[in-house]
């Protein structure tokens, strides 16, 4: 594909994979967001069918900025 940086989630588990030497490898980091743990992603998607769709993402939002400021 030739994206620097892939995330995906499938329902259940959420990895991201980098493109090195044209293979796309999974990491424990983002390349864009370093300070973002994969593991506090993952309960976020995990509350998509529990939760108010836009508190979800307002949380979401201010979680990250939390983290990369």
């Amino acid at each position: 594909m030739g994206i620097p940086e892939i995330w995906c989630y499938d329902g259940t588990i959420f990895n991201i994979n980098i493109l090195r030497d044209d293979k796309y490898i999974a990491v424990d980091q983002s390349l864009a967001f370093p300070n973002l743990p994969i593991t506090e992603i993952t309960d976020f998607l995990q509350q998509v069918e529990e939760k108010d769709y836009l508190e979800l993402v307002n949380d979401f939002r201010n979680w990250v900025r939390s983290k990369i400021d």
